[in-house]
């Protein structure tokens, strides 16, 4: 089990969609029980960013958002850092 922060940015993101999508804000808390509690070799199943954000890691929530996070093996933590939607035409996020 992990260790894990919020950034700042993250935490107002939740808070303004806990407000305006409740369903979405306990899928993303679902969504961060599930990664802490992987052990260090269960959470390398989690895609990497393509660089230079290759430090960091992607999980999907519904079909068009994305929750990234980075990973710290070392210290047993994880810092969750954004929540975006992933545009369809190209499969960047916005």
């Amino acid at each position: 089990m992990f260790d894990y922060k919020f950034t700042d940015e993250l935490v107002a993101i939740i808070k303004k969609l806990n407000q305006k999508d409740r369903k979405k804000s306990l899928i993303i808390a679902k969504k961060v029980e599930e990664i802490i509690n992987n052990n260090l070799n269960s959470i390398d199943r989690y895609k990497n960013l393509r660089s230079p954000l290759h430090h960091l890691k992607r999980v999907h929530i519904d079909q068009h958002f994305v929750l990234t996070f980075q990973v710290d093996k070392e210290n047993n933590f994880v810092l969750f850092v954004d929540f975006n939607i992933v545009n369809d035409k190209n499969n960047e996020s916005k």
